[in-house]
C-alpha cells in the first residue's frame, strides 16, 4: 500500500544514501596521497553534478582500483644525470656546507620530482647576486669595499670561475 509518508522516507534514504557515496568518492580522492590537485578538482565538480547511485558507486569502485593500481607502482627515483648535477652544483663555492652535507648524504632518497625541484633551487643560490643586492658590507659597483678597496670574496671567486684574472 502506497502512503506519502512512505514515498517521502524512500526519497530521504535514497537522498541519504547518494550524500553518502558522493562522501566516499570525494573522500577517497582528496585523501589519497596518489592523486593530483588537478583530479581532486575535476572529481568534486563531477561529484557535485553526479545524481545517481549506480554511477557513484562504479566510480568508487574504479577509483579504489585506479588509487592501489598507483599505490603499487614503483617510486621513480633521480635518474643519473639529475644526482652528476646535483653534485656539480654542491661543488659550487656559494653552497655552504651544511647544505652540501644534507644533500650529499641524502642523494640516493631523492624522487625525480624532488631533484629536479632540488636542482632549481640550488642553481637559483648559485646564481651571481647583483652587487646592490648583496646583504652585508656595502660593496660598490665594481665589487670593491669601500672600507678596504678589496674585492668582495664571493664577487672575486665567480671572477676567478670565469677566468677573468688570468695574469
Amino acid at each position: 500500500m502506497y502512503t506519502p509518508n512512505s514515498a517521502a522516507s524512500i526519497a530521504q534514504s535514497e537522498a541519504t544514501r547518494l550524500a553518502e557515496l558522493k562522501f566516499m568518492v570525494l573522500d577517497t580522492v582528496n585523501y589519497s596521497p596518489y592523486t593530483t590537485a588537478e583530479e581532486q578538482a575535476k572529481t568534486a565538480v563531477s561529484v557535485a553534478n553526479c545524481q545517481s547511485p549506480e554511477v557513484l558507486v562504479k566510480w568508487y569502485c574504479n577509483l579504489l582500483t585506479l588509487l592501489s593500481g598507483r599505490e603499487l607502482a614503483p617510486v621513480a627515483w633521480a635518474t643519473g644525470t639529475q644526482k652528476e648535477e646535483i653534485i656539480r652544483l654542491c661543488n659550487h663555492m656559494l653552497i655552504s656546507r651544511p647544505v652540501k652535507t644534507r644533500v650529499l648524504l641524502n642523494i640516493n632518497k631523492y624522487t625525480v620530482s624532488e631533484a629536479k625541484q632540488l636542482i632549481a633551487e640550488l642553481t637559483s643560490q648559485t646564481q651571481p647576486t647583483p652587487p646592490a643586492a648583496r646583504s652585508g658590507a656595502a660593496v660598490t659597483a665594481y665589487g670593491r669595499c669601500p672600507r678596504t678597496n678589496r674585492l668582495h670574496p664571493a664577487i672575486a671567486g665567480e671572477l676567478a670561475a670565469l677566468s677573468i684574472f688570468n695574469n
